[in-house]
């Protein structure tokens, strides 16, 4: 750790990688055997130079808005889009969703891609290092990209993997079945894709009118019949959590765990660190609930694929740390 970290906020920092230790064991042990699976979330793609949720609305919003006030004239048309997007831009993400769905009509998957893939990625050491984990059982991906499957192309480990985004599943001996619960939209639209994203408020609402959904099955039995670790989401999606009530419910639990951030700024004084250790204290119990471990992390970009490279070096037999 850098010298200039406070000596309070080192001794924090000193618990929780004690707290992170065996869980990581844990998880080697479970990748060892073959039954750990990841559950991304949309900080996969961010970390690849994706937008994020709020940044794709956004850039929908504004195309969905388009056109839509050139009666008022050239001048005060973008005035008008702009108070509008004020309007919606902090709203619930699902409901900004369904309004920009209706407005793009039949444009919509189109504009997502679009928005989507409008900027440079690059492949981030996080998912080179989930790339290079051989024994895992699945991955969940809640994000609708070709991330995963283009760069496991380009490092040419492609047929490792099964791209799942519909049912009837077909598994394919030997494959790591690569889970899109909210839908695939890749790059090319030559490509089988999706006929619909999760996105908007609808879309949840259809889910859920559905019953029993095929993505309800994959969850649920990943979540009960292996270790999972999400990573890249903060495990507050209702949907997620709605999931893994249902999964201890119906099996044994098993053991997941989440790459998360504390809740507050390291500490730097005794007031702060009383504050830091109750929120993160309390952090843990909300999730712990649910069946979920927190193991603690500080940058995404460093502290993640060190996880991953202990993992695979423990679970593979090459080394301890």
């Amino acid at each position: 750790m850098a010298e200039h970290v406070h000596p309070l906020a080192q001794k924090e920092i000193a618990k929780e990688e004690g707290w992170n230790a065996p869980r990581i064991h844990a998880l080697a042990e479970a990748y060892r055997t073959g039954r750990l699976s990841l559950v991304l979330g949309a900080g996969i793609s961010k970390g690849c130079g994706l937008p994020e949720w709020s940044e794709l609305n956004r850039t929908l919003l504004r195309r969905a808005l388009e056109g839509l006030y050139e009666a008022v004239g050239p001048d005060e048309a973008p005035l008008h889009a702009r108070d509008i997007e004020a309007t919606l831009k902090d709203r619930v993400r699902p409901m900004v969703g369904r309004y920009v769905k209706a407005k793009l009509g039949g444009r919509y998957l189109d504009e997502v891609r679009t928005a989507l893939y409008e900027g440079p990625v690059r492949l981030s050491q996080t998912v080179r290092w989930i790339l290079t984990l051989e024994r895992l059982q699945a991955i969940l991906t809640l994000n609708f990209d070709d991330l995963l499957e283009t760069f496991a192309a380009r490092l040419e480990v492609g047929g490792r993997y099964q791209t799942v985004f519909a049912a009837p599943i077909h598994p394919r001996s030997g494959r790591i079945p690569i889970y899109h619960t909210h839908g695939y939209l890749p790059r090319d639209p030559r490509e089988p894709h999706s006929e619909g994203l999760i996105l908007s408020e609808d879309d949840y609402h259809g889910l859920l009118h559905q019953g029993y959904h095929w993505t309800d099955h994959v969850a649920i039995q990943l979540l009960a019949r292996s270790t999972c670790l999400f990573i890249g989401t903060s495990g507050e999606d209702p949907n997620l959590r709605r999931l893994l009530d249902l999964a201890r419910r119906l099996a044994s639990p098993v053991g997941h765990y989440l790459l998360l951030k504390p809740p507050a700024v390291l500490p730097r004084d005794a007031r702060s660190a009383i504050r830091y250790s109750a929120s993160r204290r309390a952090v843990w119990d909300a999730f712990e609930h649910l069946g979920l471990e927190v193991l603690w992390i500080h940058r995404y970009d460093r502290d993640i694929p060190r996880i991953l490279r202990t993992i695979a070096s423990i679970g593979e037999g090459t080394g301890t740390e």
